[in-house]
């Protein structure tokens, strides 16, 4: 491994903290680029040892070192001292040890109340063994304090974090520690409950769930454990840190044997992937209430090797001879997709249902599965008609897949295109903020849409009994063009944004049941004298900048199965899925938006008072605009907010090349909080924008309200790497008295409200440790009547217990109630 070198020797490397610190910002300053390749070079053990370093640390040399060093670490043997080994036996690893003695009780670092940040982020300690290799050893700069894995987590680093944990038994969270040992890549859990650590292989750890909705809660899922361990951490960035440093770990555990030959001294090089193909297979089947064969491959091929089956069906109702129908159908699938697909999820409601099924080798990468149902028959209540939803991240990619049944019959277009915006604006698997439209990466809709053709019965059936004509498929697509899906797309009123592989099968219903003509063909009911019509469709989206990272493969309806009035339908998809964010160097960044403005007819509805609100799985919090400036112009209306009105944002992972997939949430709402519409910001750099330490892009981008377009969001959204970051990211703080838990007494506390929607409050404004955190989303906030002899007081309920606190005047009350509105929402 090519290293950096080091002007002091191995003995000096246990300097003082301010030689490390400014050796530390001299390496990060010659850094040319904070974007790395992804290529790698690994040398076998043997090698490693008598490496020569570099006489100077030049730029080249200092690049993205740290992420082959983690590689060569699980072969290389390091020790840590006295004072930075753990209390655990690494040589009886996966067992319980219990630590008895008051000395290992009150060590350095396990004690939670002694632990306290070094930097403005959050409580992080890391130290780098003076026992590693000498090639190795001197090539590690100081750690850093931000986000990932850093330059200074190199072989013989451990990082600690200062966690809190549930507690089953006594249901409260309590605080707990967290240690990943990069060097013997092992994660140890110490819990102050029952003065008790838990060491266990990286090899053990099945994968790691980040929330959606608290962005600092994170499950660890381990081997032969039933129930996740669930941690809380001090900020996004140490809970990035920490998912970054275990998938790195776990990837060197499973990968480093292919990338070291231990039999060679030549070096090895290899490729860290960014992403993963992932093969999808999407169907749609109305039954009609009858029971499907046994055999369902002529629907489901069993010779192409998928990795993701989902499978919506609709009037699915039947009698069996044992069991229920959902047993019944659930036998059939496995039987089909065989031994080697388990289940994610099996959603039903009513007459509907959803079944996603995955490969065994992806059900670690299957994370953060939720489901929802929505109702739209009569009353929208009864659910014979609605959509079943299932959303689910593989890897690091969100899919949503959508299962509906719309209104029927050919007047009906208005009501479908009614209900299509109900669904939209019902679902609540996001975040609770953002409908599935502007908050999943891919969204796949499916079902029995029952839009039809607009076109007498018998010319369409003219069309369709010659199949062998030299003309038929551009009839058919004459027959397209006055498909009622079709033409509400163009129009705008229903599937904005939505796209559809062409379709080059024959309309899916309405058919005679068992029964195909001469030919060989399904033969059209005249029963109802429904005109044929292409019911069954599979459409798809994808935010700004994923339409690159889709592709559709096949698009198709199947004749062989004839137990129902419609065909089945299946679309297949090759996805890239985004592998976890790689470790990379500790640089600040900040995010910067610069002419954000909205345009469109339905600008004119919205008055001049409105504000714009920032979400991103790559930031903490919310962070919200000033209000913007309303231009007249003859044809149309402008909504202009100023620049100085746009807060910067310091994110929380700062790699390039993993930002460059992700996006910014923006939900726009008038000063009364009425949304007036939501969109996704790609931060994909433009072409020819991107600087050494900079890039931008200006954008355009839809904003929909229900599904439906309802203006255009423009601006330049901007990433400036080693940018000085605000430290104070506190909103508003002073003195209130607050009520105490039993409603006894009244105490004066210091309250700070900060951009992540925290409401915390200490003892004195120089405490380092909030006496509580209060999370703010979903809270609710109202004025309260004079209690006790104060006069402005106000009420803060959370889902576990509401807060009464009081202010000293009516300005500083409104104040607080105001800023603590809107965090709450």
């Amino acid at each position: 491994v090519e290293s950096t070198s080091s002007s002091t020797s191995s003995a000096s490397s246990t300097s003082s903290a301010s030689s490390s610190l400014s050796s530390s910002v001299s390496s990060a300053a010659s850094l040319p680029d904070p974007v790395p390749p992804c290529a790698l070079t690994v040398s076998a053990p043997s090698t490693l040892e008598g490496a020569a370093a570099p006489t100077a640390a030049s730029p080249d040399a200092c690049r993205r070192k740290d992420d082959a060093l983690l590689l060569s670490a699980a072969h290389a043997p390091v020790s840590l001292s006295s004072q930075q080994q753990q209390p655990t036996s690494a040589s009886i690893p996966h067992k319980v040890v219990e630590s008895t003695t008051k000395a290992v009780r009150n060590s350095p670092g396990f004690i939670t109340k002694k632990l306290r940040s070094r930097s403005v982020f959050a409580t992080a300690t890391s130290s780098t063994s003076p026992n590693a290799p000498s090639g190795l050893a001197s090539s590690l700069p100081a750690a850093s304090t931000s986000s990932g894995i850093r330059s200074g987590d190199g072989p013989g680093t451990v990082l600690t974090f200062e966690v809190q944990k549930t507690s089953k038994k006594i249901h409260k969270m309590l605080p707990s520690l967290l240690t990943l040992d990069m060097a013997n890549c092992t994660i140890t859990a110490y819990s102050q409950r029952t003065n008790r650590f838990v060491e266990r292989d990286v090899r053990q750890l099945v994968c790691a769930k980040r929330s959606i909705v608290n962005q600092r809660k994170l499950k660890l899922f381990w081997e032969f454990r039933n129930s996740p361990d669930k941690y809380i951490f001090k900020s996004l960035a140490l809970r990035e840190r920490f998912y970054e440093a275990a998938w790195a770990l776990k990837f060197m555990r499973s990968n480093l044997a292919k990338l070291v030959n231990p039999g060679h001294s030549a070096v090895v090089e290899t490729v860290l992937p960014r992403s993963e193909g992932i093969h999808i297979w999407v169907g749609t089947w109305n039954l009609g209430n009858a029971p499907p064969p046994e055999n369902l491959h002529p629907w489901i091929p069993k010779e192409v090797d998928y990795d993701l089956y989902c499978v919506a069906l609709q009037e699915c109702e039947y009698e069996t001879s044992n069991g229920s129908c959902e047993s019944h159908l659930a036998e059939v699938l496995q039987k089909t997709v065989g031994d080697e697909y388990i289940s994610v999820v099996s959603l039903s409601m009513l007459v509907m249902r959803m079944i996603v099924l995955v490969k065994r080798e992806h059900y670690h990468k299957i994370t953060n599965v939720k489901c929802d149902t929505i109702p739209t028959g009569m009353g929208n209540v009864i659910g014979n008609k609605g959509a079943v939803v299932v959303s689910l991240s593989v890897n690091e990619t969100r899919l949503c897949f959508v299962g509906c049944h719309l209104a029927p019959h050919m007047e009906q277009i208005m009501n479908r295109n009614a209900q299509y915006r109900d669904i939209v604006s019902r679902v609540k698997i996001a975040n609770g903020v953002f409908d599935l439209l502007n908050h999943f990466d891919h969204v796949f809709w499916c079902g029995d849409l029952n839009y039809r053709v607009e076109l007498q019965r018998s010319i369409v059936l003219d069309v369709l009994q010659e199949p062998e004509a030299d003309q038929y498929w551009e009839m058919v697509q004459m027959l397209q063009t006055l498909d009622q899906l079709n033409n509400e797309q163009a129009a705008g009123n229903t599937f904005v944004g939505f796209q559809e592989g062409v379709i080059t099968f024959r309309p899916t219903y309405r058919f005679n049941r068992n029964e195909v003509s001469e030919k060989g063909l399904r033969t059209f009911s005249a029963e109802k004298m429904r005109v044929p019509a292409w019911c069954d469709r599979v459409l798809w989206k994808s935010l700004p900048g994923c339409a690159e990272m889709i592709t559709q493969t096949s698009y198709g309806s199947n004749d062989e199965i004839l137990t129902s009035d419609h065909s089945p339908v299946f679309a297949t998809f090759m996805i890239d899925s985004l592998l976890p964010n790689l470790p990379h160097e500790g640089l600040n960044c900040l995010l910067r938006m610069f002419d954000l403005q909205v345009t469109g007819s339905n600008t004119k509805r919205m008055s001049s008072e409105v504000i714009c609100y920032f979400y991103s799985p790559v930031f903490e919090g919310c962070h919200e605009t000033g209000f913007s400036s309303k231009l007249e112009f003859v044809e149309d209306d402008e909504i202009h907010w100023n620049d100085l009105d746009i807060p910067d944002v310091a994110l929380a992972v700062t790699n390039r090349e993993y930002l460059e997939a992700q996006h910014i949430f923006v939900v726009v709402k008038d000063k009364d909080g009425a949304e007036l519409g939501q969109a996704p910001i790609g931060l994909c750099p433009s072409p020819g924008r991107s600087g050494q330490w900079s890039c931008s892009s200006k954008f355009t981008t839809m904003l929909t309200h229900k599904g439906l377009c309802a203006g255009m969001l423009h601006g330049e959204v901007q990433l400036q790497w080693n940018a000085v970051v605000p430290i104070d990211n506190v909103l508003i703080k002073g003195y209130l008295t607050k009520q105490g838990a039993y409603h006894k007494t009244w105490k004066r506390r210091w309250f700070t409200l900060n951009q992540q929607g925290l409401l915390c409050y200490y003892h004195t404004p120089n405490e380092e440790r909030a006496l509580k955190e209060i999370e703010l989303r979903g809270a609710q906030v109202a004025e309260m009547p004079a209690s006790s002899g104060r006069a402005y007081c106000f009420s803060v309920s959370t889902a576990n217990r509401t807060f009464l606190i009081a202010a000293e005047t009516r300005e500083a009350m409104d104040a607080w109630v105001l800023r603590i509105t809107k965090a709450s929402l």
